[in-house]
């Protein structure tokens, strides 16, 4: 028994408060201050870059040319900006993004609800579901996934936003339900996530993949990535000035894919 689908139908992730809270500040930002706020950090981004935070100041200037209702929950995913895929991968011009997905979204949705839609229909599929397919079967399990019942998705979907995500807290409804049957002090427990330290572990016992993956001969197999770009960035991570573990381990991953189902 599992309990998939209620961060992303009851707006239960951290990243939902973070993208509620900067849609309403840039929405009340007059569209007259835009233009100037662009170029300043356009030129701080792309001619300063031994700048302090010049990945925040990048991600921020991508968040003004790119903002519209749907674009942060898009922009907030990327690992990679537009700007360093176009310098990754300069051989493939049709690029596609997560705001590609857009048309199985209801574009009525007010912007949380585009946000939740976005991640039931993506990242909870193509990512979280697959990995616990991937477990359960791999001894034999059966999972079983009661809130995604279509009933309770088709529900709850078209409840006004204001019910999952209620003045800062997450998953308000589920949590009024919950109270009736489980005591306060069992649910209102910090939220624990499943991350691992793939930045120590990355820079010390794991460290071998890189240089083994990440270099000219691996990398010219293919010719589909920029071999200077790529080796950049595992420099830049191991170096400590940057962090960019999610940057490596897609360019690791993607690597040994391709060793593994592409050279035969």
């Amino acid at each position: 028994m599992s309990a998939d689908g209620g961060d992303e139908i009851f707006a239960g992730y951290m990243r939902y408060q973070y993208l509620q809270e900067l849609n309403d500040k840039l929405t009340k930002v007059p569209r007259l201050l835009w233009s100037t706020t662009r170029s300043v950090l356009n030129f701080s981004s792309g001619a300063l870059p031994l700048i302090t935070h010049v990945h925040k100041i990048g991600r921020l200037s991508e968040i003004l040319n790119t903002y519209k209702k749907n674009g942060l929950s898009d922009i907030y995913h990327q690992h990679y900006n537009v700007r360093e895929v176009d310098a990754l991968l300069p051989a493939i011009k049709q690029k596609v993004g997560l705001l590609d997905d857009l048309g199985k979204v209801n574009h009525e949705n007010d912007f949380m609800n585009t946000c939740l839609a976005l991640d039931y229909n993506t990242y909870m599929v193509d990512d979280i579901l697959v990995k616990v397919d991937r477990a359960t079967m791999s001894t034999g399990l059966e999972g079983r996934e009661p809130l995604l019942d279509n009933r309770i998705i088709e529900f709850v979907s078209q409840l006004p936003s204001e019910l999952k995500y209620h003045h800062g807290e997450k998953k308000y409804l589920l949590k009024k339900i919950t109270y009736k049957y489980l005591p306060k002090t069992l649910m209102d427990r910090p939220k624990a996530g499943f991350s691992i330290p793939m930045n120590e572990w990355f820079r010390n016992d794991l460290k071998s993949y890189l240089f083994e993956f990440i270099n000219e001969k691996q990398l010219s197999k293919h010719n589909l990535i920029n071999v200077k770009k790529a080796i950049s960035v595992r420099d830049e991570f191991l170096s400590g000035k940057e962090f960019k573990e999610t940057q490596v381990w897609l360019l690791l991953t993607f690597q040994m894919w391709w060793n593994r189902w592409m050279e035969n």
